[in-house]
């Protein structure tokens, strides 16, 4: 699995990994991007138990994020840098 950016001390780590769940919490904290409404396109792979359900669901309200073709969100895929 990708490493956390940011560990459990939040202690900033900028040469580790970041996978697509860490990026969401990292876009909706800098942007500082709020729900919009209670609609979005729910993905198959997104639990809403998970840490990371809410920034997701807030950056696909604001239009940030879109699913794959098989409307998966894929979380614990490791961003390269065409996706940032």
């Amino acid at each position: 699995t990708a490493a956390k950016i940011f560990d459990e001390t939040k202690n900033f780590r900028p040469d580790d990994w970041v996978n697509r769940a860490e990026l969401s919490k990292l876009l909706v904290k800098w942007f500082n991007l709020q729900k919009i409404s209670d609609w979005w396109k729910k993905f198959s792979d997104v639990d809403e138990n998970s840490w990371y359900w809410d920034f997701v669901k807030i950056l696909n309200q604001n239009w940030v994020i879109d699913w794959y073709s098989d409307w998966t969100f894929k979380p614990w895929k490791v961003v390269n840098r065409a996706e940032w």
